[in-house]
């Protein structure tokens, strides 16, 4: 498919216009930092609210969502000892 040379220049100022809004230096660093926020809202977005997840398997396995200083996403395996003080913690607040 051949492209008018109209169509091409409209698409060289869109990339222009989006490096000028963005202030990078590239299309592709645009394209790129946009994909990069998406990822991480979604991340957020399918986490719980309170960050814990219980798996069960044979044995109950309690997860903590935590974000590390790049931004990632981990869930981190709780201890017996964690679970614990979470539970106390569930109680604590229930009776108050």
């Amino acid at each position: 498919m051949m492209l008018a040379n109209r169509n091409i220049r409209a698409i060289d100022r869109l990339f222009d216009r989006m490096t000028g809004f963005s202030g990078l230096s590239s299309p592709l660093q645009v394209v790129d930092s946009w994909f990069d926020n998406l990822e991480r809202d979604v991340k957020i977005a399918n986490g719980p609210s309170d960050g814990i997840v219980t798996r069960y398997e044979m044995v109950a396995k309690t997860y903590k969502r935590e974000v590390n200083e790049n931004g990632d996403v981990i869930f981190r395996l709780l201890t017996d000892d964690e679970v614990k003080a979470l539970e106390t913690n569930k109680a604590e607040d229930a009776t108050s």
